[in-house]
């Protein structure tokens, strides 16, 4: 199966007008989306725009877990897998934007 969206990783910036963020690639020239908050309180705007910026590391993240399903997996590995969602999960939830 081939890639057809931007790879990643994004990143969640603000605009510099103060009421948006935009999710862009990094090392691309150009930008995923632009957020504003006409409608929406900043904190959920920002929080919409780290969601998007996490989207292709939750992709990778979802399929390398549904690999597993079923597989026996060393502790060190279920460990190493854990610690891997919590970063990612961090980054959709609660990462900062500039």
């Amino acid at each position: 199966m081939s890639t057809k969206h931007t790879p990643g990783p994004w990143n969640c910036q603000r605009a510099s007008a103060a009421d948006r963020h935009i999710v862009c690639a990094e090392n691309q020239p150009l930008d995923i989306c632009v957020l504003s908050n006409r409608n929406k309180g900043a904190s959920e705007i920002n929080a919409n725009a780290l969601l998007i910026a996490a989207a292709p590391e939750l992709l990778e993240l979802a399929k390398d877990a549904l690999g597993m399903v079923g597989l026996p997996i060393h502790p060190y590995d279920a460990a190493a897998f854990r610690a891997r969602c919590a970063t990612v999960i961090s980054k959709a939830t609660v990462g900062a934007a500039p």
